[in-house]
């Protein structure tokens, strides 16, 4: 497959930093302007933000830690820069899938910011005769997506942090329609009922594009990234979130006449065995959380705004790696977490989401069973190295609750 070409929303957002590819490729989206992209504004400038691997909070064989500081160099090391956002205006947009495109003299230019680096060489193409839809323009539309927005924890980092583009483009619109891409109906549900709680808008409304179905617009509004894969994750967005979460989670408590609910400060979150990536003796551990005053947490169990509102007021948080730890993004700065893991599943995705966050982060890793299965291994956790990650984890200092 021919390599696309392609343009970008600004890529004088990445003066600071945090570009993620090489100088070449930026020095090309440089030399390549488009009239087809207008400003509108600027929703973050950039951010610097520092990672930290604290080795007194790595519970894990020694033999790791070479594993775990070059995950660490590949994430980018100690310094972060989070790239700026903007919120922008594509003339004659196309949307297929997560690609995001335009036509110029015959040729289909990408956009550069709907697709992370390992992405871009397996662009979404529309199948022969697939059907095409033309956007009526009624409403200001909003695309709201990245190439990870069909995995619940990437949609909740990635995509959801750019809400402040809807404050944006409310000034200049009536009508705002939210475009989300509609993957799994039970997440899809999940996600439009989250988004009305934290927006708590009338002025918008919300529609899920068809994956085999290419729409076209005649002006479509997207907000560049605030997150990559692995990172970096842009703080203030994150914050903004969070702070977002913790106004719906009031909003919502004050509708009933009841006192508003007691949310548990300590959270141990469940993942169903059959996920897969889950310790050996799970139920052990369990009671053993119970035991210590942790509140098991199984966030499959019900709603995404009662997930954002659980974790808002946790202050000690326990759990297996994977989307539901995302969540962990609505916690205040803070916030001691404390990550199980298989010793082969080293992405540094959650240190860095906790360094952008200002939490805590510590990770006990066990003995992978199936090594040739590295991300979905279930695995054994060493009893002295739990031990020792508990007590990390319940500290002794009071977490700060300070405002996210």
């Amino acid at each position: 497959m021919r390599t696309p070409r392609y343009i970008s929303c600004d890529p004088s957002v990445y003066a600071a930093g945090g570009f993620p590819g090489d100088a070449d490729l930026l020095a090309g989206l440089h030399a390549s302007p488009a009239p087809e992209i207008v400003p509108v504004a600027k929703l973050y400038a950039p951010a610097r933000y520092t990672r930290v691997l604290d080795t007194d909070a790595i519970f894990a064989d020694p033999a790791l830690l070479p594993a775990l500081t070059a995950a660490f160099a590949f994430v980018g090391g100690a310094q972060a820069v989070a790239p700026g956002s903007v919120l922008v205006r594509i003339d004659k947009a196309r949307i297929h899938d997560r690609s995001l495109t335009v036509d110029r003299d015959g040729e289909t230019l990408q956009l550069f910011e709907t697709f992370r680096p390992a992405d871009r060489v397996t662009l979404p193409q529309p199948r022969p005769g697939a059907p095409t839809r033309t956007l009526p323009s009624t409403d200001a539309y909003l695309l709201l997506t990245s190439s990870g927005t069909f995995n619940w924890g990437h949609w909740l980092a990635e995509d959801l942090p750019r809400l402040l583009a809807v404050e944006h483009l409310a000034r200049r619109h009536k009508r705002i329609c939210l475009l989300l891409h509609g993957f799994v109906p039970a997440t899809d549900r999940m996600r439009i009922e989250l988004l009305r709680a934290l927006l708590h808008r009338r002025d918008v409304t919300l529609r899920l594009l068809r994956p085999d179905t290419t729409y076209r617009a005649e002006t479509l509004y997207f907000a560049s990234p605030v997150a990559g894969l692995p990172g970096p994750k842009h703080p203030q967005a994150l914050a903004d979130l969070s702070a977002r979460a913790i106004a719906m989670m009031d909003r919502l408590d004050r509708r009933w006449w009841r006192p508003a609910p007691r949310r548990p400060t300590r959270l141990f979150v469940i993942r169903r065995r059959d996920r897969g990536r889950v310790p050996v003796g799970w139920d052990d551990l369990c009671r053993t959380l119970l035991a210590r005053g942790y509140q098991p947490f199984d966030p499959e169990g019900i709603s995404a705004r009662e997930q954002a509102s659980a974790f808002t007021g946790a202050e000690h948080v326990v759990g297996c790696m994977g989307a539901a730890m995302v969540n962990t993004l609505f916690c205040r700065p803070g916030t001691r977490i404390l990550y199980l893991a298989p010793e082969t599943f080293t992405d540094p995705y959650y240190l860095d989401l906790a360094a952008a966050r200002g939490h805590r982060y510590g990770v006990c890793y066990g003995k992978a069973l199936d090594p040739t299965r590295p991300a979905q291994s279930d695995y054994v956790l060493d009893p002295d190295h739990l031990a020792r990650a508990l007590a990390w984890l319940d500290g002794n200092r009071a977490i700060r609750r300070q405002a996210a």
